[in-house]
């Protein structure tokens, strides 16, 4: 219901009802990539990216495959453009 709450407020253009939603969302789930994509997106949004990178942390941290993970690159790289 989190991510779906979050995505909704995206849609909505609420990006800092968004970013809410998928903090909570990723505190339970951080490896969850397509949710931690659009956290980013609207992280960048608020104009709050550095709260981003403590959730590609800890996917990073609970990720077996960090290291040839496609989607945790994908998100990194989200977050560095």
């Amino acid at each position: 219901i989190l991510k779906m709450t979050a995505d909704l407020k995206l849609r909505e253009n609420d990006f800092s009802g968004a970013l809410f939603h998928f903090q909570q969302f990723l505190d339970t789930k951080p490896d969850y990539y397509h949710a931690l994509a659009r956290l980013i997106e609207a992280a960048r949004r608020v104009g709050s990216l550095k709260q981003a990178k403590d959730y590609i942390d800890k996917a990073e941290e609970v990720s077996t495959d960090s290291l040839t993970n496609s989607a945790l690159d994908y998100c990194k790289g989200l977050y560095f453009w």
